[in-house]
């Protein structure tokens, strides 16, 4: 027997509209989701992560929940207790109001495009301020992506802060699409 899950489409269990959760002044505090099986809809809350990297494990693990006929209230609420693992979209506060989310664990071109796409997507009253490391292990196309990864960052970032020896082509990225130097950094 098999059974299947899902965010975008078909599947026996869906995750439904993933939702960044705010606190009061505004910094985000986590996300919602809902999970859907078999017509019931279920709320997940996951406390100080953004990113759908997490919902994939969630649906997952609520599939095999619906095939072992657990109990499904209890583990939508289990995930609300959750501690994720450091360095992957975890949010901490900073110094001054500010927020900072981290998301220091390895990098590869994909899941930089991932954070980007997810922090553009947070509503913010102050800046934002990405500091991007070296991408290992790409190879040849370490210049090349390194490039395209500053590209994209360019619009959603006011300061662009690169650390590392191959993070210096962020920046020739960044500044391709018309940065202004005072806003990167190396």
């Amino acid at each position: 027997r098999s059974a299947t899950f899902s965010m975008k489409g078909n599947g026996d269990v869906l995750a439904t509209y993933p939702t960044i959760l705010y606190e009061e002044d505004g910094s985000p505090k986590g996300m919602a989701i809902k999970v859907d099986v078999d017509g019931s809809s279920f709320p997940v809350l996951l406390k100080n992560v953004v990113g759908t990297q997490h919902i994939y494990p969630i649906i997952a693990a609520f599939t095999v929940a619906h095939e072992l006929k657990l109990n499904l209230i209890k583990v939508s609420t289990a995930f609300s207790d959750h501690e994720f693992p450091p360095g992957r979209m975890n949010i901490i506060a900073g110094k001054k109001h500010s927020t900072i989310i981290d998301d220091t664990y390895n990098a590869s071109p994909l899941a930089v495009e991932e954070g980007i796409s997810i922090l553009n997507s947070i509503d913010s009253k102050g800046k934002k301020i990405a500091i991007l490391g070296d991408m290992l292990e790409l190879g040849k196309h370490s210049v090349e992506e390194h490039m395209r990864i500053g590209a994209l960052a360019t619009p959603v970032f006011d300061k662009i802060i690169a650390v590392g020896i191959r993070s210096k082509d962020f920046l020739l990225g960044a500044k391709n699409k018309k940065k202004k130097d005072k806003d990167i950094h190396w």
